[in-house]
Order: C-alpha cells, then sequence, then structure tokens
C-alpha cells in the first residue's frame, strides 16, 4: 500500500498548531500523530511525507530523531519551507527513509500524481479529461482542512494531516474521493444545463407567441454557455494553441473552451497534438 501525509509539525510548541488540532498540548499532538501513523502504515507499506516533518531548535534534534524513528513503513521525503539543511541530514540519518527529494512523479494504477510540499497547478486546460489522463498534484503546506480545497483550481489533493484527521491518507482513498467529486461536479453541472435550457425554452416560447409565428429551433447560445462555464452536448470541447501567448488578448475560446472555432478564425488544437496521457 501506498500513502500520504503532509506538515505533522512535529515539537511544533504553538497553540496555533497543536491547539487548532484539538490537542491541548504538543507532547499530546506528538504521541498521538506518531500512534495514528502507526495504526495506519505497516512496515512494508511506502509513504510519502511531503514535507515540514518536524520544527524546534537545535535541542529539540535528538528527541525529533527519536520520534521520526519509530514511523513505520519506507519512507519517502518531500523537503518543505520548514525542512533546514540540518533537519534533511537528520532524515538521512533515519533508517526507514530511502529518498529525500524536493518533488517527485509517481504513477499507481495508470494514474499520475506529482508530489510536491507546495500546490503545485499541474492542469493543462484538460478538465475535460478523464482522471487517468491528467497530472494530480499531492501537496501539504496549508494545513488545509478540506483536502479538495484547492481542486477547483486545479488537480490538487491536499495530504496534511489537519485534512485527513491526523492519519495518513492511502492513493486508493485518493482517487475515491477524486471520483466522487468529479461525479458530483457533473450532477451540478447537468443541472445547471437542464436550468438554463428551461429558461430559454421559456423565452423562445414568450417570443414565438408575441411574434404570432413559429420561430426556427435554436440550440442554447453559445454565449450562455460561455458565461456560465457549462459545455453543451453539441459543441466540442478542445483547447486553442494560438491565442493564449499573445498579451493582454481576452479570447473567450481559451478562457471557456467551448468554441468550436475561435474569433480570430483558428481552428482548435491541442498543444502538444497529442499531449496528455493515455490509458
Amino acid at each position: 500500500m501506498i500513502y500520504a501525509t503532509s506538515d505533522l509539525h512535529l515539537s511544533h510548541n504553538k497553540p496555533f498548531v497543536y491547539a487548532v488540532r484539538g490537542y491541548s498540548s504538543i507532547k499530546e499532538m506528538n504521541q498521538s500523530l506518531i500512534d495514528k501513523y502507526n495504526a495506519t502504515v505497516s512496515d512494508d507499506d511506502e509513504v510519502y511525507i511531503l514535507g515540514d516533518l518536524c520544527l524546534g531548535g537545535g535541542d529539540s534534534l535528538i528527541n525529533n530523531f527519536k520520534m521520526l524513528n519509530q514511523l513505520n513503513g519506507k519512507i519517502h521525503i518531500i523537503l518543505g519551507n520548514h525542512d533546514t539543511s540540518t533537519r534533511r541530514k537528520m532524515y538521512e540519518a533515519l533508517p526507514q527513509v530511502v529518498s529525500i527529494s524536493y518533488a517527485e512523479m509517481i504513477q499507481y494504477h495508470k494514474y499520475h500524481f506529482y508530489l510536491s510540499h507546495y500546490p503545485t497547478l499541474t492542469s493543462n486546460l484538460d478538465d475535460d479529461k478523464p482522471l487517468r489522463a491528467r497530472t494530480i498534484n499531492l501537496c501539504g503546506h496549508s494545513h488545509a482542512t478540506d483536502p479538495l480545497a484547492d481542486w477547483e483550481k486545479g488537480c490538487i489533493v491536499h495530504c496534511e494531516v489537519d485534512a485527513w484527521n491526523g492519519f495518513p491518507v492511502s492513493l486508493d482513498t485518493i482517487i475515491e474521493k477524486m471520483k466522487q467529486r468529479v461525479q458530483e461536479d457533473n450532477e451540478r453541472y447537468a443541472k445547471q444545463l437542464a436550468a438554463i435550457k428551461k429558461c430559454f425554452d421559456e423565452v423562445t416560447a414568450s417570443v414565438t407567441t408575441s411574434i404570432g409565428g413559429p420561430m426556427e429551433k435554436h440550440s442554447i447560445p453559445k454565449e450562455v454557455c460561455v458565461y456560465t462555464n457549462i459545455p453543451t452536448a453539441t459543441q466540442p470541447i478542445a483547447n486553442c494553441d494560438k491565442c493564449v501567448s499573445i498579451p493582454g488578448y481576452d479570447c473567450p475560446g481559451v478562457q471557456r473552451p467551448f468554441y468550436d472555432r475561435c474569433p480570430e478564425g483558428h481552428k482548435y488544437k491541442r498543444d502538444p497534438l497529442d499531449g496528455g496521457y493515455y490509458d
């Protein structure tokens, strides 16, 4: 099993860290996080700790080493903003640590994960693609309590202990969480589209009555879909590679890629032509 966690902040003796997490002291928090970690992770599991493992002054290094040495699993450390060069040397001495880096890319069950301490925008105008065709960022840093706090900014999942009740989270759980969110988003978009279509049909019927004759039937105007961020079934979803690099040019086809042609008459195509991942 592969797990991820982040921002343990062991020995960070500040109430804004341990009290916000529901603990009365830093000692209580330290022991609780270690217990929750080891209750989840076995020695055969792999764990990616996405930064900020511990804090404290120089006198806390030995105690931090002893606490981290208790952690199960084969540990990969992604360095965070609190992981100083001194602490990195201490991590290197831990027997269960197998790698230390600033970021790492892994593939799991055909899903592509980019692991970093800082939330990272890995999306590439590919919101319409299946999850397996996208790059998913697993991160920490923000102490987010909602794992999907930055989901609408990009394909980002927070792994801080704050977001998972103090426990490491498996990649399987993350995948199921993302699938559920995608399904919820699709259902919400479908309801919005149905409401807009109903409104448009009512307006069309009203205009037809007022002019005393039949009107040519139209689909929902592209402009409506653009400004409501909802694609229609008849409009292809594509991305333009022509105008995105022109400073100051606010192309609605780029911002809301639901036109089959842009205002300049360019045909849309992906950049790169075969970009993205394939199952």
